[in-house]
């Protein structure tokens, strides 16, 4: 096999490869920059780094050391995972229990009403 050969083929199989992982990708989802999703997120870069480099978000790096994308799925999985139910309080009533009346509160013995 000949140089040119060689280099066809390498080419050939190159593309192969690249062509499998554009059919892997979903083109209708969105994708957005690491400034986008700050801005999502209310956070700043530190914090979006952190998330990701402790596993919190995922995303997509396709070149090492290049910029790196998120997935509107990426995101979504990210709130639904940090998502915490509200906490409603109804007042004392709802804990069953009351203050004293002001008219019973005393202070070194003495009353405060």
């Amino acid at each position: 096999m000949t140089a040119d050969e060689n280099t066809v083929e390498h080419i050939a199989k190159s593309l192969d490869i690249i062509m499998k992982q554009i059919a892997d990708i979903n083109l209708n989802k969105p994708v957005y920059t690491r400034k986008e999703v700050m801005q999502m997120l209310d956070i700043d870069s530190k914090t979006l780094k952190r998330y990701q480099d402790e596993g919190y978000i995922a995303y997509s790096q396709p070149i090492d050391g290049g910029k790196v994308f998120f997935s509107l799925k990426d995101i979504e999985e990210f709130m639904q995972r940090t998502r915490h139910e509200a906490f409603y309080f109804n007042g004392l009533n709802s804990l069953n229990c009351s203050l004293p009346s002001i008219s019973s509160l005393t202070v070194s013995g003495r009353n405060m009403a």
